[in-house]
């Protein structure tokens, strides 16, 4: 917050969002409060601060605010954006849509998918999808990666809004066993995936009950 009171230029809506998220992981509503304002007032347009002060509220065992929250979200005709993930290879842009299956190579990306999943239950790792997210847009973009990119080739992805906790928890395991560099730009900020571990400082072995817990989008 001292860095955006004293920097030489103007917040824009992405740093108010990566303001609100952190937050979120430090359970404090009153600066969450603020930030959501500032950002609401930048681009009213824009549901993620309704999302994200709704997930603070809940996090912070505030049950009817966040309620509340997504009743404002609903009365000004916003929604929740549908997650996406887009990569550019060969110079050309391939989009993934949650559960969309419109990709020319959809069945080959799903196959790739279940392989992995497979291979890390076959490695002992405790691991199943939630909530059908074999299909979501992160998956399908990490999938396709590793289906289409030279071997030891970093894969880079960019996504709209957060990666949530269950694919985030995926692709650590993935690069586990993955000799690859797998780089996701969601919409706060830059997650460098290697060795089973990620720039954000999030370890592998969380528990994941507690991953669970904690999603933050099912995308």
């Amino acid at each position: 917050m001292e860095v955006i009171m004293t920097m030489p230029f103007k917040p824009d809506a992405l740093i108010y969002k990566t303001l609100l998220g952190a937050c979120k992981s430090h359970r404090n509503i009153a600066l969450g409060e603020y930030v959501a304002r500032q950002g609401t007032e930048l681009d009213p347009s824009d549901p993620a601060f309704y999302v994200l002060l709704a997930n603070l509220y809940e996090e912070s065992g505030q049950p009817d605010l966040a309620k509340s929250t997504r009743r404002v979200m609903r009365e000004r005709g916003l929604k929740k954006n549908p997650g996406q993930c887009w990569m550019e290879i060969r110079n050309k842009v391939h989009l993934f849509n949650a559960g969309d299956r419109s990709h020319p190579q959809i069945n080959e990306i799903h196959e790739k998918v279940e392989s992995l999943i497979t291979e890390l239950k076959n490695r002992g790792n405790l691991y199943q999808d939630y909530e059908d997210s074999s299909y979501h847009s992160e998956k399908l973009a990490v999938a396709f990666g590793l289906l289409r990119t030279p071997q030891n080739a970093s894969i880079r992805i960019s996504k709209n809004m957060l990666i949530c906790s269950e694919c985030h928890n995926f692709i650590m395991l993935v690069t586990q066993f993955v000799d690859r560099e797998i780089i996701v730009r969601d919409g706060n900020r830059l997650h460098v995936f290697k060795k089973g571990e990620c720039s954000c400082m999030v370890a592998a072995s969380l528990q994941q009950d507690e991953i669970f817990h904690n999603s933050v989008c099912h995308s």
